[in-house]
C-alpha cells in the first residue's frame, strides 16, 4: 500500500524535456510534507555495441549538469510516441555510424527513482556495420572502440559514471562469465617474482643459473633451448624476455582433460596480452609481462574466471 497521502499538486517549472513539479503531501509517518517531482518528456535509450570480436564501442563528450567529460555507451531521448528500439537504431547511427542486425533488450532501469520519473532501457547490438556517424547539433563526440577489457578497467578506476553505460557494461560482464562457466572457468594464482624467458643453444650444457626460484621450465629441442627461470638469476648477456610474471592454473588436472588453455588464451589474446604458455603434468602456468599484469586480470575475470589475490 501507498504510504503517502497526495493533497495537491502544481508544477513549478517545465520545457520541452522536463517538468518539474512540487506536491503537498502527508508523509508514511504521518506529518505533513512537500515532494518536489521531476518528470521526463522523454524515455532514455542506451545501446551497447559489441563487435564479433567482442570489442564495443563508446561515445565521449562534455555533459552539461556535471561540467565533466563522460565516457557513455551511445544514448539519448525517445519521445513517448518512438519504438524504443527504432530509437536505439536512431541513437546508435547517429553517434557511431553504426548500424545492427540484431538488437536485445538487456535491462530496464529507473534512473534516479527519490526524485524523478525517468526510466531508461539498454539494448545489446550485434551484427555491426560501420557508416558515418551524424552527431545533433548539441554533440560533439568523440567514438572510441576498445575491448571489453579495457571499458570493464575504466569503469572499476570510476572513469565511468553514466548509469545507463554502468548498467550495460556490468551487463556484459555477467553475461561473458555465465558463458565462461559454462565452458567452464577457471581459478588462477600469481606466482612471487619476475621470470625470465632464455634462449640458448640447443647443445649447450644446462647452465648453473637454471635453478630455484617460483617456476623453472627447460625445454630443448633442435633449434633452440628455452630456459623459463627467475630473472635475477640470468646473467646479463644472456639472450632473454624479461619482467614476465606467471599464473598458475589450480589444477590438477587429467592429461585427458582439454579446453583448459583454450579458454583461457581467447580472452587474453582479445585484450592483446601477450602470453607465454607452460603446460605441466597436472596444471598450466600462464606468462605475461608484468606490465600487461592489470589487463590480463581484467581480461580473464571479464570471461568469467577468477584470478586471486
Amino acid at each position: 500500500m501507498n504510504p503517502w497521502t497526495t493533497h495537491s499538486s502544481r508544477t513549478i517549472y517545465e520545457n520541452p524535456w522536463i517538468r518539474v513539479r512540487e506536491d503537498q503531501v502527508t508523509r508514511p509517518d504521518g506529518q505533513p510534507g512537500i515532494y518536489g517531482v521531476v518528470q521526463f518528456r522523454n524515455k532514455a535509450v542506451g545501446v551497447l555495441p559489441v563487435a564479433e570480436n567482442e570489442d564495443i564501442w563508446l561515445v565521449g563528450q562534455h555533459r552539461y549538469p556535471l561540467d565533466q567529460y563522460s565516457w557513455e555507451i551511445p544514448e539519448g531521448g525517445c519521445p513517448v510516441d518512438e519504438d524504443v528500439e527504432a530509437c536505439a537504431r536512431r541513437e546508435l547511427v547517429e553517434e557511431t555510424g553504426l548500424t545492427a542486425d540484431h538488437l536485445e533488450q538487456i535491462a530496464s532501469v529507473h534512473l534516479s527513482n527519490s526524485v524523478s520519473d525517468e526510466w531508461g532501457v539498454v539494448f545489446r547490438a550485434t551484427g555491426l556495420h560501420e557508416g558515418e556517424s551524424r552527431p545533433e547539433g548539441s554533440e560533439r563526440l568523440e567514438v572510441r572502440r576498445l575491448s571489453f577489457a579495457e571499458a570493464r578497467a575504466m569503469l572499476e578506476r570510476g572513469e565511468i559514471t553514466d548509469s545507463l553505460s554502468v548498467v550495460a557494461i556490468q551487463h556484459e560482464a555477467l553475461r561473458r562469465s555465465r558463458v565462461g562457466s559454462e565452458a567452464r572457468s577457471f581459478r588462477l594464482t600469481p606466482l612471487e617474482g619476475r621470470l625470465a624467458i632464455a634462449k640458448l643453444d640447443p647443445g649447450e650444457a644446462l647452465p648453473d643459473w637454471a635453478s630455484g626460484g617460483p617456476l623453472l621450465a627447460i625445454v630443448r629441442s633442435e633449434d633452440e633451448m628455452t630456459v623459463v627461470t627467475r630473472q635475477d638469476a640470468v646473467p646479463a648477456g644472456v639472450v632473454a624476455g624479461r619482467d614476465w610474471l606467471a599464473l598458475r592454473v589450480e589444477g590438477p588436472f587429467p592429461l585427458s582433460v582439454s579446453g583448459v588453455l583454450a579458454a583461457l588464451t581467447a580472452p587474453l589474446a582479445a585484450a592483446a596480452v601477450a602470453i607465454f604458455a607452460i603446460s605441466t603434468f597436472e596444471t598450466d602456468y600462464l606468462l605475461v609481462r608484468e606490465a600487461d599484469l592489470d589487463t590480463a586480470r581484467h581480461a580473464l575475470r571479464a570471461a568469467g574466471h577468477e584470478v586471486v589475490p
